[in-house]
């Protein structure tokens, strides 16, 4: 299975750049089935990167939408262990979600390059339950010696063994993991806050990205 991205880059000075990094909950979290959120595990490498910014996004079935905001919307872990493949749990609110965006941080002196890719036009989307681990696959950034050939893939689900190997540094989660179900799915990339710019997600109206009337 592959995802479409759509790309457009942005050129900053190395002194400029520089986020906080999120690597999910801490090893030490403890998560029961009683817990009122749920829990995914999923893995992620990346080629010709310094680093990846990966968003998952609250969902919006009904209307197609990603909710915006990081209090229960928008997600993110911090990549930067290259082509190695590393796992990540999150905690979040029950409900739908989809893998939303990437933001890639590529050197290049003097300049560092940060490629934003936004799946809208075609990612997946999986359910979060109450108490429950589900695992979501593993998702892959490349890029090939074509400077702008840069591409983010789902690369398919590890062995069990390897997940529960990986959870094992997380003692105490009691509950076992699941796999979840993966749904193709798109949105629309939306409008800034003002209407006044196309952005990834995106601000809507009535399901619609503002500046569009409802029929």
């Amino acid at each position: 299975m592959g995802i479409n991205v759509g790309r457009s880059i942005v050129a900053v000075s190395l002194l400029l750049v520089g986020a906080c990094a999120s690597t999910g909950v801490s090893p030490s979290y403890q998560f029961a089935a009683s817990n009122q959120n749920g829990l995914i595990v999923f893995g992620f490498s990346a080629t010709g990167a310094q680093s990846v910014d990966f968003n998952i996004g609250r969902f919006n079935a009904e209307k197609g939408t990603v909710q915006l905001g990081t209090t229960g919307g928008v997600k993110s872990i911090t990549h930067k262990d290259g082509e190695t493949l590393r796992f990540y749990v999150l905690d979040l609110e029950p409900g739908d979600y989809v893998f939303k965006s990437a933001d890639v941080t590529a050197s290049g002196y003097p300049t560092t390059y940060v490629y934003v890719t936004c799946l809208a036009d075609s990612t997946y989307r999986f359910e979060v339950e109450p108490g429950k681990l589900k695992y979501v696959g593993n998702l892959k950034y490349g890029a090939d010696r074509a400077f702008f050939s840069r591409s983010l893939r789902f690369a398919g689900f590890s062995e069990e063994d390897v997940v529960n190997e990986a959870l094992s540094a997380y003692p105490n989660i009691s509950v076992s993991v699941e796999q979840a179900e993966l749904i193709p799915a798109t949105f629309p990339r939306g409008r800034s806050l003002f209407g006044m710019k196309e952005v990834c997600g995106g601000y809507y109206q009535d399901g619609k990205p503002q500046g569009e009337q409802s029929q």
